[in-house]
């Protein structure tokens, strides 16, 4: 495949490179090479190669074991929040059911403050 100087030029932008137009024939031959061996690679047969062991085979893999401890800590936060929530959630409904105007007055406070805080 033969790149042209137009996509050395989008590359390079979306790769945020600045390339002078005299360094720009220089990528452009260069680009192409590697992306002629990249082909040439791709179509070499590989049928007859033994796939490579593991190279973890035999060692402790502790990164699962930190992944699988950190996911277990964020789900018991979640669960905690939650009950948290709950918990905030049942405390405002009774306040709500024991004292309804203030309440009222509270939330009237509130809705002036953002009012003007958006204006």
């Amino acid at each position: 495949m033969t790149l042209t100087r137009r996509d050395v030029e989008n590359i390079a932008h979306l790769a945020r490179l600045r390339i002078d137009d005299q360094e720009l024939p220089v990528y452009v031959g260069s680009l192409s090479r590697i992306l002629e061996f990249v082909e040439q690679l791709g179509s070499a047969s590989t049928d007859e190669v033994e796939p490579m062991a593991h190279p973890l085979e035999d060692q402790v893999q502790r990164l699962q074991e930190a992944a699988h401890s950190a996911s277990d800590a964020v789900r018991s936060q979640v669960h905690h929040a939650r009950e948290v929530g709950d918990e905030w959630t049942e405390s405002l409904r009774g306040s709500v059911r024991n004292h309804p105007l203030a309440a009222v007055a509270t939330a009237l406070a509130i809705g002036a403050v953002i009012a003007r805080l958006t204006r």
